[in-house]
C-alpha cells in the first residue's frame, strides 16, 4: 500500500512499557478502539494502535473450556441439553456442574473458582531473583512452587514451569 512502510505487533511486555513511559494512554482510544500516539524510540514516525477486545475474549473462551473442571463453569455439554425441556426452554445446568456449585469442590477435591479468583489464585506463582550475600556468588532465579490448585491449572493449560 502506498504511504505504508511496515505494519507489526507488540507484545504485551511492550504495551505494558509503552503505557508505564506515558506514550500510551489506553482512554485515547476511540469508538473504533483505534489510536495515534508517538513514542520517543520512533522519532518523527506515525504510530497507529488498535486495542483488540476479541482476541481477549477469544483467549478467555479457550482459557474457560480448558479450565471447567475447576471452574463453576458447567463442562457437561450434552447433560446440560439433557436437562431442556426443549430447544426454546431456558438453558440448564448439568447434574455434575449443580454438584459442583453445592459442594464448591471439584472431581478431584479441590475447591472450585470463579475465572475472576482462579487468576488471582495464580498470581502466586512468580520468578524470584536470589542473590546471596557471599561475595562473587552468582544470582539465580527460583520460581515459586504452585500450591495444588494452581498446580492443576497448569496441567490443564498444557503448561510447565
Amino acid at each position: 500500500m502506498k504511504g505504508l512502510e511496515w505494519i507489526t505487533a507488540l507484545r504485551a511486555s511492550q504495551i505494558r512499557k509503552l503505557v508505564d513511559s506515558g506514550s500510551l494512554q489506553l482512554s485515547l482510544f476511540d469508538e473504533r478502539d483505534l489510536a495515534e500516539i508517538s513514542d520517543p524510540s520512533c522519532p518523527g514516525e506515525r504510530l497507529v494502535v488498535c486495542r483488540n477486545p476479541m482476541l481477549a475474549y477469544y483467549v478467555e473462551s479457550h482459557m474457560r473450556q480448558l479450565l471447567a473442571p475447576i471452574l463453576f463453569d458447567d463442562e457437561d455439554a450434552q447433560g446440560a441439553q439433557a436437562a431442556r425441556s426443549s430447544v426454546v426452554a431456558p438453558a440448564q445446568r448439568s447434574t455434575s456442574a449443580r454438584a459442583k456449585a453445592r459442594s464448591k469442590r471439584s472431581e478431584d477435591n479441590l475447591q472450585v473458582h470463579s475465572f475472576k479468583t482462579l487468576l488471582k489464585d495464580l498470581s502466586i506463582i512468580c520468578k524470584n531473583r536470589i542473590q546471596t550475600k557471599l561475595s562473587g556468588a552468582p544470582t539465580f532465579d527460583k520460581i515459586t512452587l504452585p500450591t495444588p490448585v494452581p498446580e492443576k491449572v497448569l496441567k490443564l493449560l498444557h503448561v510447565r514451569l
